[in-house]
């Protein structure tokens, strides 16, 4: 389980990475909505469907690509590696084995792999 802040950080960060997946596709949305449109004024052509269903692809790609790069992101704010917590100090990794429910005994390598088993 993860502290409060660590999680309020960690949707502070997803919604900043919303609001750039909005910023980056609306423009890709509005750019297909107007294709259909158009096509859809004329009446639509086999080779117009298939524009359309191509544009769409590329979009969603985008959304799906950009959705896994939000989750890594995520995930790299709530985890840390152990070479992360072995670079962190002993009184740090207690700090932070108090937050995490974890026991807080031990050498700084016993600490640092208790709270690596945790976060994995």
């Amino acid at each position: 389980m993860t502290d409060p802040l660590t999680t309020f950080l960690a949707v502070l960060a997803l919604a900043a990475i919303v609001y750039g997946l909005i910023a980056k596709l609306l423009p890709r949305f509005t750019e297909v909505r107007e294709m259909v449109e158009d096509a859809m004024e004329d009446g639509l052509t086999l080779d117009e469907v298939r524009e359309i269903a191509d544009e769409v692809a590329e979009v969603v790609d985008e959304v799906l690509d950009t959705v896994e790069e939000a989750k890594e992101e995520a995930e790299a704010i709530v985890t840390k590696t152990p070479e992360e917590l072995s670079k962190m100090l002993k009184k740090d990794l207690v700090a932070l084995a108090e937050e995490q429910g974890l026991d807080t005994t031990g050498l700084k390598a016993e600490l640092v792999e208790r709270l690596a088993e945790h976060m994995a």
